[in-house]
């Protein structure tokens, strides 16, 4: 995982709130497609959900801090 200043790593931690609206501590993928409609108004579904895989690296159906951190850095 790519290091980051305290800063950093603090607005990392408020983009994935963001993005985490019930707080569980997760990104599922309801919430991800939100995530990427605020970022491309013309995302579709079926891209959404290629993103969404490529980020849940451990395949459990859910974006975690250090998952998201990978996929927002990379």
């Amino acid at each position: 995982m790519v290091e980051f200043t305290p800063a950093q790593a603090a607005e990392l931690r408020k983009t994935f709130a963001a993005c985490d609206p019930n707080g569980d501590g997760r990104i599922d993928p309801e919430e991800f497609y939100g995530l990427l409609k605020k970022l491309d108004a013309d995302v579709s579904r079926e891209e959404c959900r290629l993103d969404f895989d490529a980020a849940d690296t451990d395949g459990d159906g859910h974006i975690s801090f250090d998952e998201f951190a990978a996929w927002w850095t990379g």
